[in-house]
Parts: structure tokens; C-alpha cells; sequence
């Protein structure tokens, strides 16, 4: 399995996980490397594939490639996948990333679902609340301790990440009431709009 992702200084990276059947029959993944990317064409992705696996010794070994479903790494003839195919000891299993389809069609669904695009806009709104403001974030975290909640961080949402998503609105869900509580009494502008949307 292998994704691109690009790190705080804008290097492209590999990031490389494999997933093995032990001696005792057990099906395991686990990560195997990340390397810089100096190009991100088909044919670079795949010698630098190439080279770890003949490194680690497991090339031999490939029977299913996973990634996006990007040209450069599914494309027919001249994609990622079909270069494996071509050096492979076995025929290779090629998969569409679930995850990665499903942000897809999560994506296409935001233009055509409206509670969408106003969930998002929710949450980056409560999130820039707190962003900048020590005052508001300590206000939460004592209504928090009263109402013994846990003490929640409201996180940010990016647009790749699908875990931050995930968060972002599991904290806000699970801060709700303090949140109702810190908005209502907000002497903000911002924060009493955030009440009445919250509550509408």
C-alpha cells in the first residue's frame, strides 16, 4: 500500500506500508518506510519502489499493489501498478484505496448535498473561535470542568485528512454543552451567532 503525502516544507513523500502473512498464519500491515519523492512520475514512483523492495528482499514476493486512484499510480499501461505487473514474479492484485474513493465520493457529494457545505462552515466557524483566543479557549475549559466533561481541544478541519474531520466534530459533539453554554453567555458577537445557529 503506498501514498503520496507532502510534509511542513512541501517535500513529496512515499509513504510505504506492507501487509504480510507470518509463519503462524497471521495477516499483519505495517509500516515500512517513507521516502522524499524527487519526482512523483509513474516511472520514478516505481524505481524507487522497486529499490526498497529488492532492498528488503520481498519484490519476489508482491502479489497486490494498493493506492488513490491516480493516473500516475493506476493508469493502464503506464501507471505504477501496471510497471509492477510487468517485473512481478506473480500476477499483481491492483486496489483502488476504499478510503480513498469514499473521500472522493464524500467530495462530490459536498456540491450536491446544501447540510453539507453548512456543517463544514459550522465547525471552521467554531474552530476560528477558539483559534486565536486564549480567553475563549480557557472559558471552555472551566465550563468543561464544571459540567465534568472531558476536556475536548476544538480541532481544525483539512480538507485531506479524514481523521482531522472525524475529530473536529467528535470533540464538538462531545463539548456541546459546554460549547451552548460558553456561546450563550459569550459577550461576542461571534460567539452569540454560534449559539443561535447551534440551537436552531
Amino acid at each position: 500500500m503506498i501514498d503520496e503525502s507532502t510534509d511542513i516544507t512541501t517535500t513529496k513523500n512515499l509513504d510505504i506500508y506492507v501487509s504480510y502473512i507470518t509463519k503462524e498464519g497471521i495477516l499483519k500491515t505495517r509500516f515500512l518506510c517513507i521516502i522524499p519523492l524527487t519526482s512523483c512520475d509513474a516511472e520514478d514512483i516505481t524505481k524507487v519502489l522497486v529499490d526498497i523492495f529488492k532492498r528488503k528482499k520481498i519484490l519476489s514476493k508482491l502479489v497486490a499493489f494498493a493506492s488513490d486512484g491516480a493516473s500516475v499510480m493506476l493508469g493502464k499501461n503506464e501507471g505504477v501498478a501496471a510497471k509492477l505487473s510487468r517485473i512481478c514474479t506473480y500476477p499483481l492484485i491492483v486496489n483502488y484505496c476504499v478510503a480513498h474513493r469514499l473521500a472522493l465520493a464524500c467530495k462530490d457529494a459536498k456540491k450536491e448535498v446544501k447540510f453539507y457545505g453548512e456543517v463544514e462552515s459550522l465547525v471552521k466557524r467554531i474552530y476560528n473561535y477558539f483559534k486565536n483566543s486564549y480567553l475563549h479557549i480557557q472559558q471552555l475549559k472551566e465550563i468543561q470542568n464544571i459540567l465534568d466533561d472531558p476536556t475536548l481541544k476544538i480541532k481544525k478541519l483539512y480538507e485531506i485528512r479524514w481523521l482531522a474531520w472525524y475529530e473536529a466534530i467528535k470533540n464538538i459533539c462531545n463539548s456541546i454543552l459546554a460549547l451552548l453554554k460558553l456561546f450563550k453567555e459569550s459577550t461576542n458577537n461571534n460567539g452569540r451567532e454560534l449559539y443561535k445557529q447551534l440551537t436552531s
